[in-house]
């Protein structure tokens, strides 16, 4: 190197060797490949030597502070979105477990039933909605067993009130 410098001493840059330029470039600072990469460089380090330099120095200062309150609030928007998908599921999970219960899929007294059910909606909500979706209404086959009594009740009616007018007309000829 320090035969290199004293070879190199005086003459213009322009006219060196191709063999002076490889051995001068082996020297050179390797530049970075991938800038996204770089680290950030503090600049307090390097002494101010003139006005234009502080001037950026203080530009890049900003930028990072910027950066990092960007960063800050990023990271709290994503943790409420978060927070808020958490609070939609809940309730979403609430409304099924309501519903279900209303229509007698899900007994209202057992505790245990509606823990599983709840820990199923969360690991897997629609497959817990589909599987739930499955079991029969209860509280519908009650009615339907109940409109099936009350229809046949009121032919029954329907026909003794029949009878009792037949008989009627019967003893009136």
């Amino acid at each position: 190197m320090i035969k290199l410098v004293a070879a190199l001493k005086g003459k213009n840059l322009d006219a060196l060797t191709e063999q002076e330029k490889s051995e001068l470039a082996k020297f050179a600072p390797a530049e970075n490949p991938n800038p996204a990469s770089a680290q950030t460089v503090n600049t307090a380090q390097i002494p101010a030597t003139d006005k234009s330099f502080e001037i950026l120095s203080k530009k890049i200062e900003d930028m990072n502070a910027l950066l990092l309150k960007q960063e800050e609030e990023k990271k709290a928007l994503q943790m409420q979105m978060q927070e808020q998908a958490k609070k939609d599921l809940d309730s979403k999970i609430e409304a099924k477990l309501k519903e279900a219960i209303e229509k007698g899929k899900i007994a209202a007294k057992d505790d245990a039933e509606k823990t599983k059910w709840k820990t199923m909606f969360e690991k897997d909500f629609d497959g817990a909605d589909f599987a739930l979706g499955k079991i029969p209404d209860k509280i519908t086959n009650q009615q339907q067993n109940s409109q099936q009594i009350d229809s046949v009740q009121s032919q029954q009616s329907k026909s003794r009130a029949d009878l009792i007018a037949a008989a009627k007309e019967s003893f009136k000829k």
